[in-house]
């Protein structure tokens, strides 16, 4: 599976969404909406402003808890 992490660098909620995603094995693309030239598009392609945010190909996993939970049930 593959998973794309939005976030912005020092935010609190994104370092602990990066940290537990990695600790889950699970594979996934770090995209720093404040740094990529493309990460401002999040909001029009995610439909969303909150971050972290982690888009999967079957839906979009918004906040910190959200991405916990999905974190916990899927497998690497």
């Amino acid at each position: 599976m593959k998973a794309y992490l939005y976030f912005v660098e020092g935010d609190n909620d994104s370092e602990k969404a990066i940290h537990i995603l990695e600790q889950s094995g699970i594979c996934f693309k770090k995209i720093a909406i404040d740094k990529h030239e493309n990460g401002k598009s999040m909001f029009r392609d995610l439909e969303t402003t909150e971050i972290p945010s982690l888009a999967t190909q079957e839906t979009v996993y918004v906040g910190l808890e959200n991405i916990k939970i999905f974190a916990n049930n899927a497998k690497p």
